[in-house]
């Protein structure tokens, strides 16, 4: 579970380079990337807690293994949602 919450975590900040990009090369402002902006200039603060608890995790025995299988897994959303 932890590598899946791991994953999508990771989509918080690439909606800040989406963002960038897109304001950049559109002139699209907030208003217009509110969706990707998730957690706005809470992005870094919140990664960092995150990380630092699943680091926590695995230092308290998770399983690192089953963390990069769902990890992994993640990727595979497509088919979930593909008929």
């Amino acid at each position: 579970m932890g590598g899946c919450l791991y994953m999508l975590e990771c989509s918080t900040l690439g909606g800040q380079h989406m963002v960038a990009h897109v304001h950049r090369t559109h002139g699209v402002g907030a208003a217009g990337t509110r969706y990707v902006r998730s957690d706005g200039q809470q992005v870094g603060a919140r990664w960092r807690g995150f990380r630092n608890g699943l680091a926590d995790g695995a230092d308290a025995g998770g399983d690192v293994d089953v963390m990069g299988a769902s990890a992994r897994l993640t990727f595979e959303l497509h088919r979930w949602l593909t008929p």
